[in-house]
């Protein structure tokens, strides 16, 4: 599980990257997808690392609701949901993608992932200090994935 669940934080990771790619190269509608595609790999990772299975959806504000995320997060998922749709369906996704718009995309895109990662990081915490103090005799409880050190 644990393998599945790196897989799709990386393949998140590489979706923010390829829409920066994309967006310096003025390929904002499809900036704007790959924006979309890194929050849903995020979000289902999430869903995966909380021992859920994976829903094969597209729709950000469901799968955001599942994880119980605030109001601010599901607001986030909603701008990015729209840009599924818009970005996929040549009938019905016929407006062109201004700068600015991309722009924010990303932002948004950003911003939710960073809640996503202190969301799982956070969990990954609290399971480590719970192992800590079921373990008394351990002197030292190390975070890798957080990049920090806690001593007991």
């Amino acid at each position: 599980m644990k393998e599945e669940i790196k897989r799709w934080r990386k393949y998140s990771e590489s979706d923010v990257k390829t829409a920066k790619y994309l967006f310096e190269g003025k390929k904002y509608k499809d900036a704007s997808f790959y924006c979309q595609q890194a929050v849903e790999k995020a979000l289902k990772a999430l869903l995966l690392k909380r021992g859920k299975k994976i829903i094969k959806i597209h729709d950000l504000v469901k799968l955001a609701k599942i994880l119980n995320l605030g109001e601010e997060l599901i607001k986030d998922c909603e701008r990015l949901s729209i840009v599924y749709i818009d970005t996929r369906y040549p009938d019905i996704g016929t407006k062109q993608y201004a700068k600015n718009e991309t722009f924010e995309d990303i932002k948004t895109a950003k911003r939710v992932l960073k809640w996503i990662k202190k969301i799982y990081n956070k969990k990954a915490k609290k399971v480590q200090i719970k192992f800590e103090r079921r373990n008394s005799y351990t002197k030292n409880v190390f975070f890798w994935e957080q990049g920090y050190r806690q001593t007991a």
